[in-house]
């Protein structure tokens, strides 16, 4: 699942309106819809906020990164 479906997903388990989710976020309602659209990608910093507020943990994405060559 990728973090626009997971973050998503978890604001409607916890039953958050996305008007609740900015208030908790501290990210626009306005955005946040257009990011649930696809209409919008967020920053890192927004992303964030948001899983904060939704007790979500970011964990790196196992495979190619900084220093990683490709097989």
């Amino acid at each position: 699942m990728n973090i626009r479906k997971t973050i998503k997903s978890r604001a409607e388990d916890r039953g958050f309106s996305q008007l609740e989710l900015g208030e908790r976020s501290g990210v626009a309602q306005g955005t946040i819809s257009a990011y649930f659209r696809g209409d919008r990608d967020l920053t890192g910093a927004n992303i964030d906020r948001l899983c904060v507020a939704l007790g979500l943990e970011l964990k790196p994405k196992q495979g190619r990164g900084p220093g990683r060559k490709q097989a």
